[in-house]
């Protein structure tokens, strides 16, 4: 019997209509492909409370995006103050574009005026080379600020968009870099989700999130078993992408990924457990009261 610790949901959202831009108009389209599951929508501060409260959310992460080649601008300040709202159960997460002049400057207040802890980058919906001079001059700076980085670093559904830049493998160069610096590919970096395991297993620092594939089972299936097969199944970690999904589906999705595959082989009951309840903030340093 696995203890629980505690259910965080380690990848949702919150946005108005307006931050979205281009990327919106795309996100439209691919939520009406998601309508007839769990999609929401919204992302306001009061959505957040109001899906975190219903599903039983202990603690949660809240990310940012930002992106000038989509009109993508959802602002820093706005996820500090969804931060604010919920002292010591929140973690905030802003987003720079690395084509932004600004990056940088932007970079330093998010962490020092806004108290954000983490870094959400995105190389397919941003454009950019994970290996730029622009990027990894971004990941010095928040190394030095003793920032956690998420990636999107996977497939995108705007058409606008390029896989080109998205492999995960194009991180084991970063990983290695700053082995200090703890890194989220988001989506188990689907569709490349063996490279995800690989990386895993290959870096301390490296872990990933399941969100928005707990409505591909087989996908997920087949990640879980080879991350238990690498011995890395404790580097995963439970996201909904809320407004996307809302956690309490995803959690039921995933507690009953068995039942969805009946003749696979079953997924261990301790790994869908720990994914769940065994992932604390403090797995990668995080301590949500050292929000200012």
């Amino acid at each position: 019997m696995a203890v629980v610790t505690a259910f965080i949901d380690w990848h949702t959202h919150v946005w108005l209509p307006e931050h979205l831009g281009e990327f919106g108009r795309g996100l439209d389209v691919a939520g009406q492909e998601l309508a007839h599951r769990c999609w929401s929508g919204e992302g306001s501060h009061d959505d957040h409370d109001l899906a975190m409260r219903r599903s039983g959310v202990d603690g949660f992460i809240v990310l940012g995006l930002c992106s000038r080649f989509l009109e993508l601008d959802i602002p820093n300040d706005y996820i500090a103050e969804q931060v604010r709202r919920h002292p010591g159960r929140a973690v905030g997460v802003g987003s720079v574009d690395p084509n932004d002049p600004d990056a940088l400057t932007e970079l330093k207040r998010l962490r020092l005026e806004l108290g954000l802890q983490g870094l959400k980058l995105s190389p397919p919906y941003q454009d950019f080379h994970p290996h730029s001079a622009e990027a990894w001059a971004i990941y010095e700076l928040a190394d030095q600020q003793e920032m956690f980085l998420l990636f999107h670093q996977g497939s995108v559904f705007h058409p606008k968009c390029s896989i080109e830049n998205a492999n995960p493998v194009l991180l084991d160069r970063v990983a290695s870099a700053f082995p200090r610096m703890r890194i989220i590919i988001c989506h188990c970096g689907q569709p490349w989700t063996n490279e995800t395991v690989m990386l895993m297993a290959r870096h301390p620092n490296v872990y990933t999130d399941i969100s928005a594939r707990l409505n591909r089972p087989w996908q997920l299936h087949t990640m879980l078993m080879n991350a238990t097969d690498y011995r890395v199944t404790d580097k995963i970690l439970f996201g909904s992408d809320f407004p996307v999904f809302q956690p309490d589906e995803a959690r039921d999705q995933l507690l009953t990924l068995n039942q969805r595959l009946p003749g696979l082989p079953t997924v261990p009951d301790a790994v869908i457990d720990g994914i769940l309840f065994e992932r604390p903030f403090s797995l990668l340093g995080i301590d949500p009261a050292a929000n200012h």
